[in-house]
């Protein structure tokens, strides 16, 4: 699945959400928000792994 069909069903879901790509091996600040969905995505734009909350 691409990174813009998974977060169109995501917002879809829940449009109160914000959904941040992270490309494959990268680092991100790990702080909690519960209005947050992280999409992991490789270099190629698809989704490698299950969207998480925080």
């Amino acid at each position: 699945m691409t990174a813009e069909q998974a977060t169109a069903i995501i917002v879809h879901d829940n449009p109160l959400v914000t959904v941040k790509p992270i490309l494959k091996d990268s680092h991100f600040i790990p702080d909690f928000c519960c209005n947050r969905v992280w999409l992991c995505i490789d270099e190629n734009h698809r989704v490698y792994q299950e969207p998480m909350v925080g």
